[in-house]
């Protein structure tokens, strides 16, 4: 581990005429704004603690949002700005569309009409309101998505104690067993509904979970279907009142505790990580409404109507408004995840979006990144730059926006020049209004031998100015290397994307220096996944 001291900052603040954070009311600005997932270095796993006092909390204030689980070292950081009257926006990060640990439980308890459901089977023939055994289809598959209940209850620790029930139109059925061969069913009428009369063929329907057995080794997947290996947790229908209430209520508690609102992760149009009863992927659940399967337009409305349904809740029971942001809009911001994003046109919706591994992506387990493909790099910056021209708050995260960010820390080798990439990258994307931030981890490190956070590199400091140049991303390449080039009031950046399979030779116009040497750059050789920013004048 590299162990940083106070002398680092300290260096970077007179190199670019400010003072030190000892000698300020509010610690040094960063030229573009920056926000932050919380986390601990994981050098020091099992020893971490939070930092103490006011001095050593100033640099949260260079972060506009600062998010991760509840626990005591985001309480920490919650009470640091509250007691420090610092501007930042702290929030707790919480499923999106899905549940945590232990809230699977809670549905089954008070919210079970909340969950998302997926067509699995038909009835076989027609029952009445009082008829107990039932006979599905069985799918040609031979692979029946109907189980039997091991629990009252679904147990939070054990993922082979659970409740499984069924919905045929409006009632819901709990399953108390289940013959896959014959599809025959036992069933608990009038489960949490009325029970009532059903046609021969109509749709059997079964909760949808967080997972996919196919991918049962992927860093950044929970796979918790009934019996699977990992805690229960169910899907969520957004467009449900039940839904939108049981997300509410944490925010409301957290908001009346001081956190200013919750980041829901992978809250997206294309459905990531949901599966069927049997850790099948499921691409689209259950839309109520039109009875059938959701569409891309449906489930965008349905995310909209859950964000504003929430906000309302919260707002009425907490008294102030909710802040919520979301990831990951990568995947969906031209299909319709853009439409999540609130405007003067789309009030009442996400307040910002992060577009998740903007720049950077793990590469073999957690101990290495290397720049996203050139394709992916180009999709996530032209996107970003549309955003940032629409005035939407875009957050671009430097890589992975959960608990693998802690890995992108300076025992990397290659850490300097995927920073300096990434931040070169966001500013091709920016404006001059400032409207788009970029995202970093906000580590706990070893300090001088105290816990403090890890300093920003002095490059996120460095008095760029505004952007010149107005154009697509298109417009800033430079078509005899393929690098990109765009021009600040004070500064140049320079990227040469990833993929480039030679290093790429660049000519710099005159009166641009290295912010390190001071000396004037007039050429520049990069290899691809790399960045330079050049300024006119260092201390303007």
């Amino acid at each position: 581990m590299k162990t940083l001291c106070r002398s680092t900052v300290v260096i970077a603040c007179l190199l670019l005429g400010v003072a030190p954070f000892s000698a300020l009311a509010t610690a040094p600005q960063t030229s573009y704004p920056i926000f932050g997932i919380l986390g601990t270095d994981p050098a020091l796993q099992g020893k971490e603690s939070a930092p103490q006092g006011r001095e050593a909390f100033e640099p949260i204030q260079q972060y506009k949002i600062i998010y991760m689980h509840q626990d005591a070292v985001l309480e920490a950081v919650r009470d640091a700005k509250i007691q420090y009257g610092f501007d930042t926006r702290v929030l707790v990060y919480m499923g999106g569309f899905t549940t945590n640990r232990g809230g699977a439980t809670l549905i089954e308890q008070q919210y079970r009409h909340a969950v998302a459901m997926i067509d699995v089977a038909t009835l076989a023939a027609a029952i009445d309101a009082k008829a107990t055994e039932i006979t599905a289809s069985v799918p040609a598959d031979g692979e029946f998505p109907i189980l039997a209940s091991t629990a009252d209850v679904s147990d939070p620790k054990d993922s082979k104690q659970f409740c499984f029930w069924i919905r045929v139109d409006d009632e819901l059925m709990k399953v108390a067993e289940a013959d896959g061969k014959t599809g025959r069913l036992r069933v608990v009428r009038g489960f949490d509904s009325q029970a009532a009369a059903h046609k021969e063929g109509a749709t059997i329907l079964a909760p949808c979970y967080v997972g996919n057995r196919d991918q049962l080794d992927a860093m950044r997947h929970t796979n918790s279907w009934p019996g699977g290996p990992d805690y229960m947790r169910y899907a969520l229908d957004p467009a449900s009142d039940d839904a939108q209430r049981f997300k509410a209520s944490y925010i409301i508690e957290w908001m009346k505790s001081g956190y200013d609102g919750a980041w829901l992760d992978t809250f997206e149009p294309t459905i990531f990580n949901i599966c069927d009863p049997l850790g099948r992927k499921v691409a689209m659940a259950w839309d109520f409404r039109n009875g059938r399967r959701h569409t891309m337009e449906s489930n965008v409305s349905a995310l909209q109507e859950m964000v504003r349904g929430v906000r309302k809740k919260v707002k009425e029971a907490a008294g102030r408004e909710p802040y919520i942001a979301a990831n990951n809009v990568a995947k969906s911001y031209e299909t319709g995840g853009k439409l999540l994003l609130a405007s003067r046109d789309r009030p009442g919706l996400l307040d910002a979006y992060c577009f998740e591994d903007s720049y950077l992506r793990p590469s073999g387990g957690t101990r290495a990144f290397s720049p996203v493909s050139k394709d992916k790099w180009t999709q996530n910056v032209t996107n970003e730059r549309d955003a940032a021209r629409d005035g939407l708050r875009a957050l671009c995260m430097i890589g992975p926006a959960g608990w693998v960010a802690a890995y992108i820390n300076p025992s990397l080798p290659n850490y300097d020049q995927l920073v300096r990439f990434s931040w070169c990258s966001f500013l091709l994307t920016v404006t001059k209004e400032r409207t788009t931030y970029f995202g970093m981890p906000l580590l706990i490190t070893n300090l001088d031998g105290k816990a403090g956070f890890l300093p920003l590199a002095p490059l996120f400091f460095y008095p760029i100015g505004d952007p010149i140049d107005d154009g697509g991303i298109d417009s800033f390449t430079q078509a005899d290397s393929g690098v990109y080039l765009r021009t600040f009031t004070n500064g140049l950046v320079v990227v040469a994307p990833p993929g480039l399979e030679t290093a790429a030779t660049v000519a710099i116009p005159a009166g641009y220096r290295d912010p390190k040497t001071q000396e004037e750059v007039r050429q520049l050789t990069l290899n691809g996944g790399d960045g330079v920013l050049l300024l006119k004048e260092l201390g303007k």
